[in-house]
C-alpha cells in the first residue's frame, strides 16, 4: 500500500490535515536539497516539523526491502557499504543510527529531504512500528538509541529484546 494513501486515511480517521513532502527523500547534492527545503511546497512542510508533537514512524533495516528496491526508493549500494562501515543497522526517516543507537549520518544528511534528526527527536512521543527478524537488530538499535518511545512489534521481537540484558 503507498504510504501516501495509508497517511491520508489515518489523518482522515483521526482529524487531522496531512501534509506531503512533493520531492524526493534524497537528492543528488547537498545544494539541490537546500534549494527544495526553500520552495514553497517543500517550506510548509518543513516549517511543520519544528512544530511536532508525535511521530508514527517505521524502522529501516540496512538490508534492501523488496518493495523498496522494487520502486526505486532504496539507497544506493555504495552508501550502504559507507553506513555499514560506520556500524548502521537501520534507520527512522533516512536518519541512519548503529547498534546502541548513536547516529551515523554518511553525508546523507546533507542530502536528505526530510525531519532532521534533532526536530525528530524532539517531539514528545515517537511510536515506531517494526517486526521480524529482518530487522530486529534496527529495532534494537532505535530502542536502545532512545530513537522512540513507543514500539508497536510482534511477540518474538518484543520477547527477544526484553531477553537482552
Amino acid at each position: 500500500m503507498q504510504a501516501t494513501r495509508l497517511t491520508a486515511r489515518l489523518a482522515e480517521l483521526i482529524g487531522a490535515g496531512p501534509l506531503f513532502v512533493r520531492a524526493p527523500g534524497l537528492v543528488g547534492s547537498a545544494q539541490a536539497r537546500l534549494s527544495l527545503l526553500h520552495d514553497a511546497t517543500v517550506l510548509e512542510v518543513g516549517q511543520a516539523w519544528d512544530r511536532l508533537t508525535a511521530v508514527l514512524v517505521g524502522i529501516g533495516s540496512l538490508q534492501h526491502s523488496p518493495l523498496l528496491q522494487l520502486r526505486g526508493n532504496a539507497v544506493a549500494d555504495e552508501e550502504l557499504t559507507r553506513l555499514r562501515r560506520l556500524g548502521a543497522v537501520g534507520d527512522i526517516c533516512q536518519r541512519f543510527f548503529d547498534e546502541d543507537g548513536v547516529h551515523a549520518d554518511a553525508g546523507l544528511g546533507e542530502r536528505t529531504i526530510g525531519v532532521s534528526v534533532d526536530q525528530l527527536r524532539s517531539a514528545p512521543r515517537r511510536i515506531a512500528v517494526a517486526r521480524g527478524d529482518r530487522k530486529y537488530g534496527a529495532v534494537r538499535g532505535a530502542v536502545r538509541g532512545r530513537w522512540i518511545t513507543t514500539l508497536v512489534t510482534d511477540i518474538s521481537t518484543a520477547r527477544r529484546l526484553l531477553d537482552e540484558p
